[in-house]
């Protein structure tokens, strides 16, 4: 069910009094990729791995009001070429909404390919809920059987480029809270990392 003006307009308003000074000064959002591997399958070359971050006090709070948050994890795969500019070879997004339903008091996580609207949710692949909010990070954080690249354009004696990206995407939150939370280091949870894909980093399905 979306949410009101009045209930988004209050959740900005504990939002602030969070920014403003109600966050230990010591407290700083990061994030991290890690545990990734990369196992060549009959379909496609798959990246397994985790996210690792937290959630402040303060952004817990907002979202125990009922209001959502946004995250978007992507990989680019390029093949890399000496003689000419690196060639794109294949680009995935998946974007995730994490909210809490408070008649139920469970935990939702929804999965698109594209980014949530302000009505509701395109291209929703999945939706799971969950008792804690730790099992809804939990699933947030993992990587499991995510293509990086197809069998077909997989090539043994090439070498390939993965970048791998992770973030709080502040974009997508009603906009009363964008305001604040754009430029507070509790909201800024991000994680970047590059990976180089050949023979010899791939693993064999059972290793």
């Amino acid at each position: 069910m979306p949410l009101s003006r009045r209930h988004v307009l209050r959740a900005a308003g504990a939002a602030s009094l969070c920014l403003a000074g109600g966050m230990p000064a010591a407290w700083a959002a990061s994030a991290s990729i890690q545990n990734v591997r990369f196992e060549l399958t009959q379909d496609a070359v798959r990246m397994t791995g985790n996210v690792r971050f937290s959630l402040s006090d303060g952004v817990q709070d907002i979202l125990s009001k009922g209001v959502p948050l946004y995250f978007v994890f992507s990989t680019n795969t390029v093949q890399e070429r000496w003689y000419w500019s690196n060639k794109p070879v294949h680009r995935r997004q998946r974007y995730m909404r994490l909210a809490y339903q408070p008649l139920t008091r469970k935990w939702r996580v929804n999965f698109s390919t594209q980014p949530f609207n302000r009505s509701g949710v395109t291209g929703v692949a999945v939706n799971q809920n969950y008792d804690t909010l730790q099992q809804a990070l939990g699933v947030i954080q993992r990587i499991s059987n995510w293509e990086v690249l197809s069998s077909a354009d997989w090539d043994k004696d090439a070498g390939f480029a993965v970048d791998v990206a992770f973030q709080l995407d502040v974009s997508q939150l009603q906009r009363p809270l964008q305001i604040g939370a754009s430029s507070q280091a509790d909201w800024n949870i991000e994680a970047r990392r590059s990976f180089r894909l050949n023979q010899q980093v791939l693993v064999t399905p059972g290793a």
